[in-house]
Formats: C-alpha cells, sequence, structure tokens
C-alpha cells in the first residue's frame, strides 16, 4: 500500500497468532493507535456492563481479528489515505523493500534497514533561483 508521499506499508501474508489471543497488543503493534482507542473504550463499558458481556465481546473480537487480519490492515491503511500498488512474493520484508526501492527509488518505509532514498533536486529549480535582475525586477 502507497500514499502520495512514497511511503510504503508492506504486510507479510501470514496470520499472527498475537491477533487472536491479545488484540489490542496486535493494534499497537501495527501502529493503529485510534482502533486501538475505540477497542479499550468499547471494553471499558461491556467491563461495567457486566463481565460475561465483556467476555464474549472479547471472544468474538478475538476470532474476528484472526479470521481478517489482512483484510483489517488493508482497510485501515486506505482509510489513511494508501491504495493498492504492488502484491510481491518475497521471502523477508527486508527483500520486500529492496525489491520496491528498485522499482521506486524514492520510496519510503517506516521501519526500514536499507539507506534513505534518494531525493533528486530538479536541476530547472537551481537555474531558475536567480530570476531576479539587480533592479529587482523579474525577468520572464
Amino acid at each position: 500500500m502507497r500514499d502520495i508521499f512514497r511511503r510504503y506499508d508492506v504486510f507479510d501474508n501470514s496470520n499472527s497468532l498475537s491477533a487472536g489471543l491479545f488484540p489490542p497488543a496486535w493494534l499497537a503493534y501495527n501502529r493503529k493507535w485510534w482502533v486501538l482507542m475505540l477497542f479499550v473504550l468499547m471494553s471499558f463499558m461491556l467491563l461495567s456492563i457486566n463481565i460475561f458481556m465483556f467476555l464474549l465481546g472479547w471472544v468474538l473480537t478475538s476470532v474476528y481479528c484472526y479470521q481478517a487480519q489482512l483484510n483489517l490492515l488493508y482497510s485501515f491503511s486506505m482509510l489513511e489515505g494508501k491504495v493498492f500498488t504492488l502484491k510481491l512474493a518475497c521471502r523477508s520484508m527486508e527483500e520486500a523493500q529492496k525489491t520496491i526501492r528498485s522499482i521506486d527509488p524514492k520510496s519510503k518505509f517506516l521501519f526500514s534497514k536499507l539507506e534513505n532514498p534518494k531525493i533528486e533536486e530538479d536541476k530547472e529549480n537551481k537555474e531558475n533561483q536567480n530570476i531576479v535582475d539587480e533592479k529587482k525586477e523579474a525577468l520572464v
């Protein structure tokens, strides 16, 4: 998933057991803070109503998060303004990031072992910096 600033989200296609056992830890690991806050508020509300309602809500949420975790990550990234770009098959996240960097040299990742992307400055901008002469008149 990629946004207009070339920030990429790379997802592993395997299921995480933490999504099924402890959904708040899975949400915090994936940096979905606003969803985590909603989950905590709903949990406190269910706990204040009845402990059995809380347990039922926890079990249902755990099963749902485990079964649909990849779809949830895609949906939350789309809510953040990111769109689908590539689907790669790589052995590791580092290899996937290297492949994406070879396709898009200006790509950025949240957690990466790669060097920072190379940013090319426009030659036209350097040439057009001095478009005002000594009399403070613009040269067109």
